[in-house]
C-alpha cells in the first residue's frame, strides 16, 4: 500500500511529471512561536555605537538592539526572529544576541549616503524609535580655535580638588604645564626640571550630549618614576593622567552624577547615582566631595595613578577626612587663578589654572616625531591616526599618553581613543547607565560638532 506523506511544494514539483494525477496532501508551515508580544515597544531601544560615523570602504558602526519585557521591565529573550534594517547601510549578517535582551549587528555604510537610518523588527513588530547617524568622509572635521565660554564656566565649577602624594622625587611629583620651562618641546623637560617654577596646571576638554555633559580633567607631571630600586625601570616623561567628570545637564547646579579615573591603564568608576548600575565594568564606591560639588581625587606619587579608593594602589590615600598622605607629604591643590609653585612638598593650600585642552594640547596634534612634541600614532575604526605619546629625551624612556590616547587594557570591545572621542558610548559600554543617557552629541568640537 503507497502512504503519501506531506513534502513541501519544492519536492511536489520535482515528482509531479511521475505523479501528476495524485493529489498530495499539504503541508502545514511550521514556526517558531511569535512571543513578541512579551517586548514593551515603549522602553525597547536601538542604538548606534558611534552617533557619527566615518564613512570610508569597510567601516563598520555596531547597532545595538535592547528589547524589554513588559512584566519584569528588565531585558528579556524572544524566540521571535529579531531583525535590523537600514536605509543608508549595509547589514553585515543578523543581529547575534550578546547577552539577555541585548542583540547586536554590525552596518557598513553606502558609499554615496550622508545618513544612515536603522529599524529593528520583534517577529513582526516593529521598534518604534530608529537609530539614526550622520556619515562623513573621514577625519575632515575642524575645530574651532578656542573653548566656549559656557564650557569655561562648567569646568571651573566642577574643578576638582587634587590631593598629590609627594615621594622620593618629590619635583615630580608636582603638577606644571606642558610649556613649564617656556617651550612646548618635551625632550628637554628632564633636564629642566629643576631648572624653572613648577606652577599647577589642569588641562580640560568638554564634550556634550542632549543629557549629559563630559568633561575630561588632565594632569601632566614632566616626570614619573617607580616603586623598584631601580626607579627608571618604570620611569616615564612627560606623564599624562586624570579624570572624567559626568554632569546632569538638567541639574547643573548639582554634583556630578559619575567620576571616572585614570590610574595605570585602567578605568575606576565612581558614583554616588543608584540608577548607575555596574555593566561590563564595575562601580568601585562612591564619591567624595568639597565644597559640595567638586570631587576630592588622589594622585599617587610616582605613577601617579589618579583614584579616589581602590584596593589596586599602593600606599593608598583612603580620601577620609583628616586622613595624612602615604609617607605623611603631599599636596592638596585647587583651582585658582594666581598660581605660583606650591610652597614645598606638604602645602595643603596649593592652586593650579585650568587650560583648555583645544587651546593648547590639541592644536599640536600633528606635530608628530621623534624630534617634535608628540610620537608614535594609533589608528580608530574611523580611519583616522592621533598622537600615542609624548616625546621623551632618549628613546629608551617613555612618554606619557595624552587624553585622547587613553585606554583601559581590559575594557572588551572600546578601543584605544574612544573614551575621549566617544564618551558616552563608552560609559554606555562599560556601565548600565538610566534609560534618558543620550548618545547624540550635541557639542564635539573634537568631532566638529559644535
Amino acid at each position: 500500500m503507497l502512504r503519501l506523506r506531506c513534502i513541501s511544494p519544492s519536492a511536489a514539483l520535482g515528482i509531479v511529471a511521475l505523479v501528476a494525477v495524485v493529489a498530495l496532501p499539504a503541508c502545514e508551515k511550521k514556526t517558531a512561536p511569535d512571543d513578541s508580544h512579551l517586548v514593551d515597544l515603549s522602553r525597547s531601544t536601538v542604538r548606534a555605537r558611534n552617533a557619527m560615523m566615518v564613512g570610508y570602504p569597510g567601516s563598520r558602526n555596531r547597532v545595538s538592539i535592547n528589547l524589554f519585557g513588559t512584566q519584569a521591565k528588565s531585558r528579556i529573550d524572544v524566540t521571535a526572529p529579531v531583525r535590523l534594517g537600514c536605509k543608508g547601510a549595509s547589514v553585515i549578517g543578523n543581529p547575534q544576541r550578546m547577552s539577555t535582551g541585548v542583540y547586536a549587528a554590525e552596518v557598513e555604510p553606502a558609499p554615496d549616503a550622508s545618513t544612515a537610518i536603522c529599524v529593528a523588527t520583534v517577529g513582526a513588530r516593529i521598534l518604534p524609535n530608529p537609530a539614526i547617524f550622520d556619515i562623513l568622509e573621514p577625519c575632515t572635521q575642524s575645530s574651532p580655535d578656542e573653548e566656549t565660554s559656557r564650557s569655561k564656566i562648567l569646568a571651573r565649577r566642577f574643578a576638582p580638588i587634587i590631593y598629590q602624594n609627594v615621594g622620593r622625587q618629590p619635583r615630580s611629583d608636582y603638577l606644571a604645564a606642558i610649556d613649564f620651562d617656556g617651550n612646548v618641546n618635551p625632550r628637554d623637560n628632564r633636564d629642566n626640571l629643576s631648572a624653572y617654577p613648577l606652577v599647577g596646571a589642569v588641562y580640560y576638554s568638554v564634550v556634550e550630549t542632549s543629557t549629559n555633559v563630559f568633561i575630561i580633567y588632565a594632569m601632566f607631571h614632566p616626570m614619573s618614576y617607580g616603586y623598584f630600586v631601580d626607579e627608571s625601570a618604570e620611569a616615564t616623561e612627560n606623564d599624562m593622567t586624570g579624570l572624567m567628570v559626568v554632569l546632569d545637564r538638567n541639574h547643573l547646579k548639582g554634583p556630578p552624577v559619575l567620576v571616572v579615573t585614570y590610574l595605570d591603564g585602567q578605568f575606576l568608576h565612581y558614583s554616588n547615582d543608584a540608577k548607575i548600575l555596574p555593566g561590563t565594568e564595575r562601580v568601585v564606591g562612591e564619591i567624595p566631595f568639597e565644597d559640595r560639588r567638586r570631587p576630592r581625587v588622589y594622585v599617587e606619587s610616582g605613577r601617579h595613578g589618579t583614584l579616589i579608593t581602590s584596593e589596586l594602589v599602593i600606599g593608598e590615600y583612603t580620601g577620609e577626612p583628616g586622613a595624612d598622605f602615604p609617607g605623611g607629604q603631599g599636596i592638596v591643590y585647587r583651582p585658582g587663578r594666581n598660581v605660583v609653585e606650591p610652597d614645598g612638598p606638604n602645602d595643603r593650600n596649593a592652586q593650579y589654572r585650568l587650560v583648555p585642552l583645544l587651546d593648547s594640547l590639541w592644536k599640536l596634534r600633528e606635530f608628530v616625531g621623534e624630534r617634535s612634541v608628540f610620537t608614535s600614532t594609533f589608528r580608530m575604526d574611523s580611519g583616522c591616526t592621533y598622537p600615542a605619546r609624548f616625546v621623551s629625551s632618549e628613546p629608551t624612556v617613555r612618554g606619557g599618553r595624552p587624553p585622547w590616547a587613553w585606554d583601559d587594557v581590559d575594557d572588551g570591545g572600546v578601543k584605544v581613543g574612544e573614551f575621549f572621542f566617544w564618551p558616552a558610548h563608552t560609559l554606555a559600554t562599560h556601565l548600565s547607565m538610566p534609560e534618558s543617557f543620550d548618545l547624540q552629541y550635541e557639542y564635539n568640537p573634537y568631532l566638529g560638532i559644535r
